[in-house]
């Protein structure tokens, strides 16, 4: 049996401590656990990560606006690639920067804690009850990098080591106590008492619903897109009849169709969007097919436009223009046809996102 007061430990049976003359039968009956134990730990992990994400979210948002300069000053070039990408990885080192200090000096810190642990009234000591260095303390929370990658059992191994240690106190030969406890009472402190079976069954439930959490917030969003470009893909499987009668008219004529009652087959092209789920509407201006969104589609492509434009190619054939691609290469300048030359398509309307529609039809898709 070990005293409450100074940490000896005593034989079993023992009324009083044999070093301190403290009472042990009262000791037993009112002292707190010395080891922190998993559910306050992760208590005191929440409060921290709450913490630290408003810590990140200021970098964002600095790093952002600096972000939104370059891209207004770039004017969208290729040459603004690399200055945003070591853009993003200075944000990256000041986050982790930012982490690693604020475990490591508030833990080597006099008060031994993060404020997420002194809320819940833990501390981190060496095995000998101390306060940890900047160094050690350093050490821990790189130490969690390596708990991290294990899936959780790092974490789980709090639940059986004697002394509640997770494997980055392992690794860096510390311990997680009660805020009162001192030193002569984590060096003569006995194992800790062992988990029930549901706290075990309740740890393990939690760390294996967390990478399902993260896949999950990963694939809904993934999906969600997905779903939305496949309506819009119905929208350009059914344009591509259109453009074919497109094509065929101006072969035919020399000009671009003004609007849908110059083409000869418009009733059997009607019917395909009267049958679509997500297409409202497929209009002609000028040789331009306007595809509209709506029906059974998602609510945040309805009412929404994309344009195909042709352009006659310097070789007589008709090339498209996708949304907001670029011309295609090969497009003879354009000018009006009353001196003979290229007539021109009406220039159209895409309101739709960039992320919505296929890679061709998005914005410097095809520039030079």
């Amino acid at each position: 049996m070990f005293c409450a007061q100074c940490g000896t430990q005593n034989a079993d049976g023992a009324r009083f401590c044999t070093q301190c003359g403290h009472g042990l039968a009262e000791s037993a009956a009112g002292t707190k656990p010395v080891f922190a134990g998993f559910w306050i730990r992760v208590g005191a992990s929440l409060i921290d990560s709450f913490i630290l994400s408003a810590i990140n979210m200021i970098f964002f948002i600095v790093f952002g606006i600096s972000a939104f300069g370059m891209v207004l000053g770039s004017g969208g070039r290729p040459e603004a690639v690399v200055p945003m990408l070591t853009n993003v990885f200075v944000l990256w080192l000041f986050i982790i920067g930012a982490q690693w200090l604020y475990c490591a000096l508030f833990e080597s810190s006099a008060r031994q804690a993060t404020p997420g642990k002194l809320a819940v009234r833990i501390k981190v000591t060496d095995l000998n009850g101390a306060r940890i260095s900047f160094a050690r303390a350093t050490g821990r929370y790189f130490g969690e990098w390596v708990t991290g990658m294990t899936l959780g059992i790092g974490y789980l191994m709090v639940a059986f080591t004697k002394k509640r240690q997770a494997l980055h106190d392992i690794i860096a030969d510390t311990v997680v106590v009660d805020a009162q406890a001192e030193p002569a009472q984590v060096i003569h402190a006995g194992p800790a008492r062992r988990m029930s079976g549901w706290g075990i069954a309740a740890i393990v439930l939690v760390l294996s619903l967390m990478p399902l959490g993260i896949i999950a917030a990963i694939a809904i969003p993934a999906y969600h897109d997905y779903t939305i470009r496949a309506q819009v893909s119905e929208g350009l499987m059914i344009a591509s009849d259109y453009k074919g009668a497109v094509r065929a008219h101006f072969e035919e004529t020399g000009d671009w169709p003004a609007d849908l009652t110059e083409i000869g087959n418009r009733f059997d092209l009607l019917r395909q969007v009267n049958r679509s789920r997500y297409v409202r509407s497929i209009e002609v201006s000028n040789g331009t097919i306007m595809i509209t969104y709506g029906r059974n589609a998602n609510a945040i492509i309805d009412d929404y436009m994309l344009s195909l434009r042709p352009h006659e190619s310097t070789d007589g054939g008709v090339v498209w223009q996708c949304g907001n691609a670029d011309p295609p290469l090969g497009v003879e300048p354009e000018s009006s046809d009353e001196f003979g030359e290229q007539p021109e398509s009406v220039l159209g309307v895409t309101s739709l996102e960039d992320k919505y529609m296929p890679a061709s039809c998005r914005t410097g898709f095809g520039a030079s």
